[in-house]
């Protein structure tokens, strides 16, 4: 492997690590927004299925 190929693959591994973030929190922001994440987490489970029921494309 030459030089080159090496530091591309290096960029490519960068860009991908610092993309899997970004989707993270994307999908973080989404729970937040749409389902009350994580103060859900605090609800007796009944409720947060009653919430998901309601949340739920039908």
């Amino acid at each position: 492997m030459n030089e080159h190929s090496e530091q591309s693959y290096r960029k490519l591994a960068a860009a991908l690590l610092v993309l899997g973030a970004v989707l993270a929190n994307i999908a973080f922001i989404g729970l937040g927004s749409v389902f009350n994440y994580p103060d859900i987490l605090q609800e007796p489970a009944k409720e947060i299925l009653r919430q998901f029921m309601q949340t739920k494309p039908r």
